[in-house]
């Protein structure tokens, strides 16, 4: 009989894990888990997407692009310079979205990041990023979902990249009504003065990554970055999952 006991009553850590983990591959067996968009078994790590799932997720042609390159930008003054986005948005990438941001899957905000996070570090250009700031949500729209998406980004891209996340440094001081729906000009009338830079002392003269999930006409990520560069940010980019082209 394996003793997972110590001396002090108390299991030991690695007995701890290897139990948890053949559990997990009883469990597993058992219950195999199942792709979130086709229904079949996952046999790959992640225990989210199938291979043939991940497979066919749409990349996008052209990761990174400056801010005079997108096909839709925000109306101007544009206050970004680059964006780097990971996949077209189409009806598989928008579910997965949506699992993340509404139904309390996390895990594909790990997914994501790890994905991003490897992206970042194939982009020569973006190796001066200072810091990581994810798109703040309002208090009543966080205590509704209990999580920031984009804040969960941040966190799995700073792992692999190594930039601190400062996810207080913008703080989100108007509920907005959504933006999806909205004509552009309604955008951005909705955000002006959405949001406010709490320390300028930390961004002073610094790259600031802004990373949110999905990048649409880029209204909001825009009015981000306005207010990181009054605050006197030298550069800002965007990091998302997904851009709208």
């Amino acid at each position: 009989m394996i003793n997972f006991w110590g001396h002090s009553g108390r299991i030991s850590e690695k007995a701890g894990n290897a139990a948890l983990f053949f559990g997990q591959k009883i469990l597993d067996f058992i219950f195999p888990p199942l792709c979130v968009l086709c229904d079949s078994t996952v046999y790959s790590g992640n225990r989210l997407l199938c291979e043939n799932c991940r497979r066919k997720l749409p990349g996008i042609s052209k990761p990174l692009l400056s801010a005079e390159e997108l096909i839709h930008p925000p109306d101007p003054p544009i206050w970004f310079d680059k964006t780097l986005a990971l996949f077209e948005y189409n009806s598989d990438v928008q579910k997965l979205i949506h699992l993340c941001k509404y139904k309390n899957m996390p895990k594909f905000s790990l997914y994501f990041g790890e994905l991003l996070g490897q992206a970042i570090l194939q982009q020569p250009e973006l190796n001066d990023v200072d810091m990581l700031v994810p798109v703040p949500l309002h208090i009543s729209r966080y205590r509704e979902r209990g999580y920031n998406q984009s804040a969960e980004l941040a966190k799995t891209i700073s792992k692999i990249m190594g930039a601190p996340v400062y996810k207080n440094i913008l703080k989100r001081t108007n509920y907005t009504p959504p933006q999806a729906g909205l004509k552009r000009e309604e955008r951005v009338k909705n955000l002006l003065g959405a949001f406010t830079v709490k320390d300028s002392t930390k961004i002073k003269d610094s790259c600031v990554a802004v990373v949110d999930d999905v990048m649409t006409t880029g209204t909001t990520v825009n009015e981000c970055a306005r207010v990181l560069r009054a605050a006197g940010a030298k550069r800002v980019v965007i990091l998302s999952v997904t851009r709208i082209e």
